[in-house]
């Protein structure tokens, strides 16, 4: 089966963490975000150096491997997997125990943000939709139920492109049925209205 070309994940892994583009998302975000790791670690030029290097080898191997027509999606997969988790060693392996600890409490922060912005956007969802407290609770566990299957959908690797597409879709529209089951019909206008944001105005003709 010939292989479906996959973009070459574009990320710099600093230790126990990868920073990875999204569909989208800019260069200069990224280089950013390198940046900010490296400093918040303290790394030294030497271990900076070795990571840029690991980095190069890296899109080197995955350049040769997109270049690969002769394996199956599920081999381009596992050698991508081989070649992040080699980098991701080497990357590890570079760090002192020090900045490990740092690492794993950036990581931690990180998720708690994510968290805070989650239960942010839902306290004003309540104000804007008017929420009941039943409702509000019905959110939480359908955010933690679509959370955790994110998570293993993102987990398994075994699944081909269409597989993965096709339960993401299902995902989507779960969250769609889940809504119109929690909200009334006139919250469910006003959220999708404020989902699909403010109407642009008409130009004259």
């Amino acid at each position: 089966m010939k292989r479906i070309l996959f973009l070459a994940l574009s990320c710099f892994v600093l230790s126990g963490f990868a920073v990875a583009q999204r569909p989208g998302g800019k260069a200069g975000h990224l280089k950013k975000q390198r940046q900010e790791a490296a400093s918040q670690l303290n790394l030294t030029e030497e271990q900076k150096a070795a990571m840029k290097a690991n980095e190069a080898k890296f899109r080197e191997d995955m350049k040769a491997l997109n270049a690969n027509e002769q394996i199956t999606v599920k081999e381009f997969r596992d050698r991508r997997e081989a070649l992040m988790k080699a980098k991701k060693a080497s990357n590890e392996a570079l760090l002192t125990a020090e900045q490990k600890a740092k690492q794993a409490e950036l990581k931690a922060a990180r998720q708690k943000k994510m968290q805070d912005q989650q239960e942010l956007r839902l306290v004003r969802m309540k104000q804007q939709l008017n929420l009941s407290e039943a409702q509000v609770a019905q959110m939480k566990a359908h955010q933690a139920k679509a959370k955790a299957e994110r998570e293993a959908l993102v987990a398994n690797q075994n699944l081909s492109r269409e597989q993965r597409k096709a339960q993401s879709q299902a995902m989507r529209d779960q969250h769609q049925k889940a809504m119109e089951s929690i909200l009334t019909p006139t919250q469910l206008e006003q959220w999708k209205q404020r989902k699909a944001g403010p109407k642009k105005p008409k130009l004259a003709k």
